[in-house]
């Protein structure tokens, strides 16, 4: 399934949650899926003004003093059924992309203290996000009900954490070998190496 597709059906569930404005659904979606499921800002607005023409979803004009009116959307019946039909249907492949790891994975071509910088924002950054993940983790406890959806919402963050703490781990291991080869003055790139295919070194 396209993932323009998912996003409209990720924006549609979003709904069931509570009535959002398109800020109220980029900053849950940041805030909370950012672990698993991003929505581009520019895109949010296009995907809603298509669920109200589909009859998927209302929007209703919300009054503030003093601050610029918000527009509210709400999911409709047929939403909620269009919704129940593309859970049922099979999830797309998993397919990563992380820019990131990708360049550390070439790290062989900077400098090993560039390398070292890098790795200890992004552990920095980690242990920001661990924080933010215990606040949400606070915040289910206090605001659960009954039903079911509390258990899925519990469930989705706790892989957060794992994974949080999983990369957390990963940099502490990283920047632990790299300031030891820091000490001993490994050379700050890596030498020529044989081309694997042709088997002449690199100029």
């Amino acid at each position: 399934m396209p993932r323009d597709n998912s996003s409209k059906y990720a924006i549609l569930g979003l709904l069931t949650i509570e009535p959002m404005s398109g800020y109220d659904i980029r900053k849950f979606a940041r805030e909370v899926l950012n672990h698993f499921w991003n929505e581009s800002y520019g895109r949010i607005y296009p995907i809603l003004a298509e669920l109200t023409r589909e009859g998927l979803a209302t929007k209703r004009l919300h009054e503030q003093k003093g601050r610029p009116d918000r527009h509210i959307y709400s999911i409709t019946a047929r939403g909620r059924t269009a919704l129940q039909q593309w859970l049922e249907q099979p999830s797309q492949p998993l397919v990563t992309r992380n820019e990131a790891t990708l360049k550390f994975f070439l790290g062989g071509n900077l400098p090993l203290n560039r390398n070292l910088r890098v790795i200890e924002g992004q552990h920095q950054g980690l242990l920001e996000q661990k924080l933010i993940l215990a606040g949400h983790e606070k915040a289910i406890a206090q605001e659960r009900d009954d039903s079911e959806q509390w258990e899925y919402y519990f469930f989705t963050l706790r892989l957060g954490q794992l994974l949080n703490e999983a990369r957390i781990r990963w940099c502490e291991e990283v920047i632990a070998r790299l300031r030891r080869l820091a000490r001993r003055g490994r050379p700050a790139r890596s030498p020529a190496r044989k081309n694997r295919r042709t088997g002449d070194h690199d100029a």
